[in-house]
């Protein structure tokens, strides 16, 4: 990622800035990418590389790298706008922080059953919206309410030749008629040319 932030600034490889990239308050916006393709994909990043370090170092942290760390997440948000990856990087230091203070926690089965819970119910709604995605007209209205929160990630399955990433397009082991893109990211692991099989297996080690 730095040799890409590096090329980038260097006016080599990729651009600096997601120019005019994003919904409602971001469009039109200039927000940090730093090479990577978009300015999600560098929070994205960013966070996974904050989750690693907090992973590997949490015992040799003192008060001050958590208040960094903080510092950071509120930076990343403040040049790419990504209101997501705010929430996942703030919750991400919390749920460190708390459980590497607190034993009982840490040793406790209840934090590990919800973010398990977590998973489940993120991967059944995007069940279901890859069931019910169409035209506004044609969902229901709590359904449109939600696809606007999540700047039409549900719609957005289905607004595509053959129907995109729908429940009944999906595949055991893909299909190369349906490649479009759509940004839900469960769906994507299921649908198009991604293989169900493997991803089921995989699912079934992780568990």
């Amino acid at each position: 990622m730095a040799v890409l932030a590096a090329l980038s600034l260097a006016g080599v490889l990729g651009e600096v800035w997601d120019a005019g990239a994003g919904y409602g308050i971001k469009e039109g916006s200039r927000r940090l990418c730093l090479g990577v393709g978009n300015s999600n994909a560098l929070a994205i990043m960013i966070w996974a590389l904050m989750t690693l370090g907090v992973y590997l170092f949490h015992e040799k942290m003192k008060p001050v790298h958590w208040m960094l760390l903080g510092v950071l997440t509120v930076g990343v948000y403040a040049a790419t706008m990504t209101r997501t990856t705010f929430l996942v990087m703030a919750a991400t230091l919390v749920l460190a922080f708390v459980m590497d203070k607190s034993s009982k926690i840490r040793e406790g089965s209840l934090v590990y059953i919800g973010g398990m819970a977590a998973v489940a119910v993120g991967f059944v709604f995007s069940l279901y919206a890859a069931h019910i995605s169409n035209w506004y007209e044609l969902m229901p209205a709590w359904v449109v309410r939600i696809d606007r929160i999540l700047t039409g990630r549900i719609s957005s399955i289905y607004a595509f030749e053959n129907g995109g990433g729908v429940l009944r397009n999906w595949k055991l082991f893909g299909d190369p008629n349906y490649v479009e893109y759509f940004d839900m990211g469960y769906v994507r692991l299921f649908s198009g040319m991604e293989s169900f099989r493997a991803h089921a297996v995989w699912c079934c080690c992780f568990f």
